[in-house]
């Protein structure tokens, strides 16, 4: 597109952020599904959300240049040790690429941009403004839940398996990117501060959650179950209503879904399926990791050498294209090598450490996040895309700024 109009959202952007800092972050987190509208500003591709980001960065920067600037360095110290592991990875990541334009466009996009509202959170809102920033996270989740609603409705479909997708090219990025914004959004439920939350909250997520049905993302359905436990859990454990609800549904799900066609090609390993295809992709995925283990293949190499690997071990693979590993946790070794897993791990449990200071509200609903995150990941790559790499960082940033001091306030 024209590079007259991604600046002129620049400079909008910039004086929103210089007269109400906060509303710059806001909007940031409200335009996150906004990202597959595209510019090219010169030679650097550049993403809708991504210029809201910076020019609020850039208009809140301005306002106290030198005491802003440190207040943002300061927000990165707790992190200090994850993100120099997570730099070493990133430089051996480049520079084992071989593409420098593909590799530090994905430095830019998945790691910069989000650690960068990361520190924008940590500096610009407290425990108290915090509580916006939920509901606006969870409005985001609107457009597309009603976009997979529709596509169900009528019957066009964008992706070849006929599955709910929204604007995205998977079914699977539309559950990844639900999932852990639904089960985030629940804090409003818990949360005394809110006024009248469940209204809210209800309209906006029984789209969300009849558009994951309508994903047929059976990965995105068990990291639902996996976070809803976590709340029934925490929250109703002494309830005998949750149990019997709980055996209820799951026993409605086993009924509904077993003869499902779908089911049975997956427990069918003979045929092909996203099971026996993520089978192999397993396979070919651990040929990597053994044979790169330190240094990884190189950041955004693994369409273009995914074929070399599983050809060696099937002569004929199911899908002899792959875009990534169906494996968060093998994916980190294959883009930045071992230190990358050691990063993203040791960023996972700083999170849960600063979840075991945050009020009951946070905790269960930012664990119930986490952990369906995490199971989804056994599956698929909750991270290396850039929503998902925003929703991350803005679940560090809750769980920081959630544990805090009553008493810290936040610079404006």
């Amino acid at each position: 597109m024209n590079s007259l109009l991604p600046l002129l959202i620049f400079m909008v952007a910039t004086v929103v952020a210089w007269r109400s800092p906060r509303i710059g972050v806001w909007l940031t987190v409200l335009a996150i599904p906004a990202y597959v509208i595209k510019f090219t500003v010169g030679p650097i591709p550049t993403t809708l959300v991504e210029i809201i980001l910076w020019g609020t960065a850039v208009g809140w920067l301005v306002r106290q240049p030198v005491v802003n600037l440190r207040a943002l360095i300061s927000s990165y110290r707790p992190l200090r040790w994850q993100l120099v592991l997570l730099a070493v990875g990133l430089v051996v990541g480049v520079a084992v690429s071989g593409d420098l334009r593909l590799s530090l466009g994905i430095v830019k996009g998945w790691f910069i941009d989000p650690i960068l509202l990361y520190g924008l959170i940590l500096v610009l809102l407290d425990r108290r403004s915090i509580n916006l920033l939920v509901p606006l996270l969870l409005l985001s989740t609107l457009p597309i839940s009603i976009m997979a609603i529709g596509q169900a409705l009528t019957g066009h479909f964008i992706t070849i398996d006929h599955r709910a997708s929204a604007w995205f090219i998977s079914a699977n990025y539309l559950s990844l990117y639900l999932v852990p914004i639904l089960l985030l959004g629940t804090s409003m439920l818990f949360d005394p501060g809110y006024r009248r939350p469940a209204p809210f909250y209800w309209i906006v997520s029984i789209p969300g959650l009849i558009a994951l049905y309508f994903s047929y993302s059976y990965g995105g359905w068990l990291a639902m179950v996996a976070g809803g436990l976590v709340i029934g859990i925490w929250q109703f454990r002494h309830r005998w209503q949750f149990w019997v609800g709980s055996a209820a549904v799951a026993l409605l799900a086993a009924a509904t879904q077993i003869t499902n066609e779908r089911i049975t090609r997956m427990i069918n390993f003979k045929l092909q399926s996203s099971a026996s295809v993520r089978l192999q992709v397993w396979a070919a995925d651990w040929l990597m990791v053994k044979e790169h283990w330190l240094t990884g293949i190189g950041l955004g190499r693994y369409p273009a050498r995914y074929p070399e690997f599983v050809t060696r071990l099937f002569p004929t693979p199911l899908e002899p294209a792959m875009l990534h590993a169906h494996n968060v946790y093998l994916q980190f070794i294959i883009n930045l090598g071992f230190i990358g897993l050691v990063a993203f791990g040791s960023l996972v449990v700083t999170f849960f450490r600063w979840v075991r200071h945050c009020q009951s509200h946070w905790a269960t609903p930012l664990t119930a996040a986490m952990t369906a995150l995490l199971v989804h990941g056994l599956v698929d790559t909750p991270y290396w895309k850039n929503d998902l790499s925003l929703v991350f960082w803005i679940l560090l940033a809750i769980a920081a700024v959630a544990g805090r001091p009553k008493e810290f306030k936040a610079p404006l």
